[in-house]
């Protein structure tokens, strides 16, 4: 897999990495995320796309970093065969679609199913091909969001057939169909979360006019805001980060505690020359409602 290093300019043309973290430490690990020309569970082949947040700036980044460059041929999305994850944790009807959550305590626990079966995904290698609940996937960004989610009982990528873009782009256009997307600052676990303009999809040398970019799962919510989230980083493979959306541009709270993992690509706590925006709390763009994504699927 890994063919050579290639140096660029905070430009991956065919494909993507990102840095966040594998737990609450300073320690830098590479991420990645949707690129134009990825392959999705269905088979079929996306293009680029995206959403701009209003106002979002052009600001040109050139610092200098180092990638993987066999790592730019794949994006959230590929699934070849692989090895078969489907633990006692997920359910025997894992991939079958629910009969619906209603009452609270339904929601709740259609959220704690989308929790379990993705610390189920913990640990794999990068891009890693598992199989879950007899269906094969391949461990990137969407690829581990929707293994999540399908060994919890339900068929997040139901309707991408319907939508054009990337994987994360018909991730987001799906939940806005559905209702579920929302800005408010207060997720709960089994959310999926959204990213924007963590690296320079258009390939274009300017900041933040890339759109979506990444997608991941909300673990846990501590009391002061630090979110746990769950996601796939292009060195380590799936590995919970970190996020703040009260202090989305602070990379730590008192006493070192992590409150932000770096996200935009090159980035790094002990670099000089990051972007304006680099944190996750400051690349957030939205949260899809895992409780009621539930009932959607049913």
């Amino acid at each position: 897999m890994l063919s050579g290093m290639k140096r660029f300019s905070a430009r991956p043309g065919a494909g993507s990495a990102r840095f966040g973290t594998a737990g609450n430490t300073r320690a830098i690990l590479p991420d990645r995320c949707a690129a134009p020309g990825s392959v999705l569970t269905t088979g079929a082949r996306f293009g680029g796309g995206g959403r701009v947040r209003p106002g979002a700036g052009g600001a040109r980044f050139g610092s200098t970093v180092c990638v993987i460059a066999a790592i730019f041929l794949s994006a959230c999305a590929s699934v070849p065969p692989g090895e078969n994850v489907d633990a006692g944790v997920l359910r025997k009807s894992a991939g079958k679609q629910q009969s619906g959550a209603h009452s609270p305590g339904e929601i709740a626990a259609a959220r704690q199913r989308v929790v379990d079966s993705a610390k189920v995904l913990l640990g794999q290698k990068p891009d890693a091909s598992v199989q879950v609940a007899g269906r094969q996937f391949t461990l990137d960004c969407i690829g581990t969001v929707s293994a999540a989610w399908w060994g919890a009982g339900y068929d997040i990528q139901r309707d991408f057939a319907k939508y054009s873009g990337n994987g994360v782009l018909r991730l987001y256009a799906s939940m806005k169909d559905w209702g579920v997307l929302h800005e408010m600052r207060d997720p709960k676990p089994g959310d999926v979360v959204f990213w924007e303009n963590t690296w320079d999809r258009n390939d274009n040398g300017v900041l933040y006019d890339d759109g979506l970019t990444h997608a991941g799962i909300v673990i846990e919510v501590e009391s002061d805001g630090t979110v746990h989230y769950l996601h796939s980083s292009y060195s380590r493979g799936v590995v919970i980060a970190y996020f703040n959306l009260k202090h989305p541009a602070e990379p730590f709270g008192p006493g070192g505690k992590v409150w932000n993992s770096p996200m935009y690509l090159g980035a790094n706590y002990n670099k000089t020359n990051n972007p304006p925006r680099w944190l996750s709390g400051d690349l957030w763009s939205a949260f899809g409602d895992a409780g009621k994504t539930a009932e959607q699927l049913r």
